[in-house]
Formats: structure tokens, C-alpha cells, sequence
């Protein structure tokens, strides 16, 4: 079995080497489409109708380091997936299952975990649909494909190479959507479990010294959340957040050059040309499924955060009103206290603590991006 692993784990990663080559090889760009700027290279010695081509375009930024920054990526999160603790997801799983099974006004909620699931499925399959979409159609609106060093003899080796470089590359994008969904999920079953931890203080049937041990062992699946997923998913997000502004860069780059002196925009029907349409929809697809990749991720991480805000302030209202503890001594109640208002956890990502006033500053940040690139483009 230990064979069958690794060596699946090296023809995976074979394949996923084998994209860019693919995707150079097609002078494919992401954010901008088949180069059609190329120089030829005097050599007929591979094809009589055709002559390898340089891609347009620097070769390393464009190519080079954005496959660099995820082929890192996904080995970080191999090793931390095979040689860490993997038995976190099973077992906060299994907990908040057994706190929601043992709590009656929690029973309903379990219905809510598995939509949350089946949404981010659903919106995990989207990302992965507008991707795939996005290379197609930017197939389908260029006017020629060269070819950099394989150049195919006859339309059936065209068609194999265009689908092996989209292929390869769809199923990096799979990579990159499944790791997102797992740092999701166990974000939310972590939000999941301080809800029930919290709801019980409120109830005041559970002794506090068992919902300290519950308080400790969140920090726990928090600690590996942070030290271990937060490094994988932050490495990916700093992939994503590339892909988002050179497609964001090139998509007002396409609509400033099919402005009208007048301002208005001309509306690139299939009927006035239709390649033009396809590569404004290429464009499009490319980027919607890098803007919802980078939110989710953060905007788990951030009710991670704002949970444990919310544990600090039951433990204040505890004190201040101690409903269902009235029988407890009041020194274990401010022992209680004590330890929740001292609790200073957070969701990181890549070291840096996630809240909620850090999204609203990066949904400002890009806010006023926007409205700079309008004015610079527009």
C-alpha cells in the first residue's frame, strides 16, 4: 500500500508538471488568452505547414513562477496531509456530531452543516466549470495557436494537445479548489463546535470545568488549523490572489481598448464578432472562480475568530448574571472568568490573524482598486 501511494503520489505529480509544459507549448495565458504576438524561429525542420514560435510575453513571470508558486503549494500541503496529525477532521467531526447528538435544541442544526457542505460543493464544481469554461473559450477566440517546441502534424494532434494542456491544467485548478474547501470545512465544523460550547454556558446544566476541557480542546483543533492548514491555504490564497489581479488587470485592460470616445461600451454580440465575445467571457470566467476561492477561505477563518470574540463575552455575561450556576461557588465563577476573558485565539493564515475588521478592510482596499482602475482604464 506504501508503494501504491508514493507511486501514485509521483504520476500525479508527473501530470500536474506536465500542464505548463503543455500550456507554454499552446502559449495559453490564463488572464489574457492564446498569444498571438509571436516571433518566429527560422527552423521547418519539424513541420512542413508549421514553424515552432515564441510565446509572447515574459517566460518567467508568466509561465515559470506562477507554476513554481503552485507546485510549492501543493507540496507543503501534501506533507502536512500525510505526515501530520490527519485525524483533526475525523474527530471534530465526530465531536460536534456527539455534542449536537446529546443537545436537543442543536438537533435541528445539524441539517445546516451538511447544506453548508453541500454548498460549498456546489460552489467548489462552479469554480471548477467557469475555469475549465474560461480556457475553452479562450480556444475558441483565438484567431491562431502557435506552437512553441510540439508541433502537431495533422488536426487530430492539435485537438490532443489542446486537450491534454486544458486537462492537466483544469486538474491543477482541482487541486487548488479541493485544499480550499478543506481548510472551509474544518473551519466551520471549529465555528460549529464553540456555538454548541457556548449555547452550553447559556443553558447552565454543564459544569464549568468540563466546558473548560471543551474550551481547551477547540484550541487544539485550532492550534493545527493555524500551524498546519493555515500555511497550505495561505500559500494557495497568495497563488489565487495573483490569478485575481492579472485577470482583474487584463479584463479592464480588454474593455478600455472597446470604449467608445462617447463612453459607452460596445456590445460584442456573436453577431458583430464573435470571437470578441468569446474572449470577453474567457475573461469573465477566469475571473469569478479566483474571487470566490480567495473569500471563502477568509471569510471562515474570520468566524473562527469572531466565535471565540463571542466566548469572551458569555463568560462576561456569566458573571455578570448567573443563570443555572447560582449553586456554584462564586470562586469558580470567577476562575471561569478569568480563563475565558484571558483566551486571546484567533484564525491565521500564514501568521496573520483573520477578523472580521481585516475583511472589511480588504473589501475596502480593493473598493478603491476599482474605482482607480476605472479611472485609469475608462
Amino acid at each position: 500500500m506504501v508503494t501504491f501511494n508514493l507511486i501514485y503520489f509521483i504520476v500525479f505529480l508527473i501530470f500536474l508538471g506536465c500542464g505548463p509544459v503543455l500550456q507554454y507549448n499552446i502559449c495559453l495565458k490564463r488572464d489574457q488568452g492564446i498569444g498571438n504576438q509571436y516571433t518566429n524561429v527560422k527552423n521547418t525542420s519539424f513541420n512542413v505547414y508549421e514553424e515552432p514560435q515564441w510565446c509572447s510575453g515574459s517566460l518567467l513571470f508568466v509561465y515559470i513562477i506562477p507554476s513554481l508558486l503552485f507546485f510549492v503549494s501543493y507540496l507543503v500541503t501534501c506533507v502536512i496531509l500525510r505526515f501530520g496529525e490527519t485525524e483533526h477532521l475525523q474527530t471534530l467531526l465526530e465531536r460536534v456530531y456527539l455534542l449536537a447528538s446529546c443537545s436537543p435544541w442543536e438537533l435541528v442544526k445539524q441539517r445546516r452543516i451538511w447544506c453548508t457542505f453541500l454548498a460549498w460543493l456546489l460552489a467548489g464544481v462552479a469554480c471548477l466549470a467557469c475555469s475549465l469554461a474560461s480556457m475553452m473559450l479562450h480556444i475558441a477566440a483565438a484567431k491562431h495557436i502557435p506552437y512553441s517546441f510540439i508541433i502537431p502534424r495533422s488536426k487530430s494532434s492539435k485537438v490532443v494537445l489542446w486537450t491534454g494542456a486544458l486537462g492537466l491544467l483544469w486538474l491543477q485548478d482541482f487541486v487548488v479548489v479541493m485544499s480550499v474547501l478543506l481548510y472551509c470545512t474544518q473551519c466551520h465544523l471549529l465555528s460549529r463546535l464553540l456555538h454548541i460550547t457556548r449555547t452550553t454556558i447559556y443553558q447552565g446544566d454543564t459544569p464549568l470545568i468540563l466546558i473548560k476541557k471543551q474550551i481547551e480542546e477547540t484550541s487544539r483543533f485550532l492550534r493545527h488549523l493555524n500551524q498546519e492548514l493555515g500555511l497550505s491555504v495561505g500559500l494557495f490564497l497568495c497563488l489565487l490572489g495573483f490569478r485575481l489581479t492579472t485577470g482583474a488587470v487584463s479584463l479592464f485592460s480588454f474593455l478600455k481598448q472597446y470604449i467608445h470616445p462617447e463612453n459607452e461600451l460596445v456590445w460584442l454580440w456573436p453577431t458583430q464578432d464573435s470571437k470578441l465575445t468569446f474572449h470577453l467571457l474567457a475573461l469573465v470566467f477566469n475571473l469569478l472562480p479566483w474571487l470566490v476561492l480567495t473569500a471563502l477561505p477568509l471569510c471562515t477563518a474570520a468566524r473562527v475568530t469572531s466565535n471565540y470574540r463571542a466566548l469572551n463575552k458569555a463568560g462576561s455575561q456569566l458573571h455578570g448574571r448567573p443563570f443555572g450556576y447560582q449553586s456554584t461557588p462564586q470562586q469558580d465563577i470567577d476562575s471561569f472568568l478569568l480563563y475565558v476573558t484571558s483566551l486571546h485565539l484567533h484564525a491565521k493564515i500564514l501568521w496573520v490573524p483573520v477578523r472580521t475588521y481585516f475583511l472589511v478592510s480588504i473589501f475596502v482596499l480593493l473598493l478603491m482598486a476599482f474605482i482607480i482602475l476605472s479611472y485609469l482604464y475608462f
